[in-house]
């Protein structure tokens, strides 16, 4: 757990009528952060009558390892011949989701009209009810 990995397959999982199976699929080769390992059933459901939904496993475990790119990202599946380790200078990355000019514009003029302290510090704004905000 904690090492790098780079990420070529993940696991997806299938519904097929009343089969639900777990079918790798490529990734974009993306490092990211083990932090765990799992390991995942395949079988069909079948509806019965006096018990409802019941699970028949058809096929043996799947061993898996759940990887994730950044640390508040859900983890994704990993077959175990879907992942290498990294070498020691690559580091996972978040996509980048830059912010549009317009909204660095306004924050920036915002921020520059917000009133200041004796300190340069930022003060709190005096609503027109002489209440703070």
């Amino acid at each position: 757990m904690g090492k790098i990995v780079i990420v070529h397959k993940i696991f997806k999982r299938c519904h097929l009528n009343s089969r639900r199976s777990w079918e790798p699929q490529p990734a974009e080769g993306r490092p990211g952060w083990v932090v765990g390992e799992r390991w995942v059933q395949e079988g069909l459901v079948c509806k019965d009558l006096d018990y409802g939904n019941v699970w028949t496993q058809t096929d043996p475990n799947k061993h898996c390892l759940l990887v994730t790119y950044w640390p508040n990202m859900k983890p994704v599946r990993v077959p175990d011949d879907g992942y290498e380790l990294a070498a020691p200078t690559i580091y996972p990355y978040q996509t980048p989701q830059p912010w549009p000019q317009s909204w660095r514009d306004n924050l920036r003029k915002e921020m520059s009209e917000w009133p200041r302290d004796i300190k340069g510090r930022w003060a709190k704004k005096e609503r027109k009810d002489n209440k703070k905000c």
